[in-house]
């Protein structure tokens, strides 16, 4: 029987294969290596770091960068003037936007218009019946229309 060759090393291999020798693969792969760790810092901690920054400026708005003016209105106006102890009514699909709505709005409750009472009140708390131009409630509560999941908007009606 014949003997058997010896496998050839990695470095002969890759050599072999790229037609570059061993020591320009170390030098090239040490580059990249140095390259890496000098731009990771300037690249993604920074980058984190700017968008942590963006997030606690914005506050609870950060939720809804890529919503609409009226949809970032609506939502301010809540968190400034409805109090902590009201029930939010909202008509629609409980995803989308509702979904960050109701983190940002707590302790406020909640809750489908479907479930406000006659005397205004939803699981026991009164349902917030402000309106952000200043119309007059008139026995109306307030609803987050969010019919389509990507913009909300604000009407005042009627209990059943």
């Amino acid at each position: 029987m014949p003997p058997i060759a010896p496998a050839p090393k990695l470095a002969s291999r890759l050599s072999h294969w790229t037609g570059v020798a061993p020591a320009w693969l170390a030098a090239l792969l040490l580059a990249h290596v140095a390259f890496v760790a000098l731009r990771f810092p300037q690249g993604s901690v920074r980058k984190r770091g700017q968008l942590i920054e963006a997030a606690q400026a914005a506050g609870p708005l950060w939720h809804f960068v890529h919503a609409d003016g009226e949809t970032k209105r609506i939502v301010a106006w809540l968190v400034r003037h409805a109090p902590a102890d009201q029930a939010i009514a909202y008509d629609g699909p409980g995803r989308g936007l509702m979904e960050p709505l109701a983190a940002v709005l707590a302790p406020r409750l909640v809750v489908h218009a479907s479930l406000v009472q006659p005397d205004g009140t939803a699981l026991g708390r009164r349902v917030f019946a402000g309106h952000p131009a200043g119309e007059p409630a008139n026995g109306r509560f307030g609803v987050v229309d969010a019919t389509d999941g990507s913009e909300l908007r604000w009407a005042l009606r009627s209990p059943r």
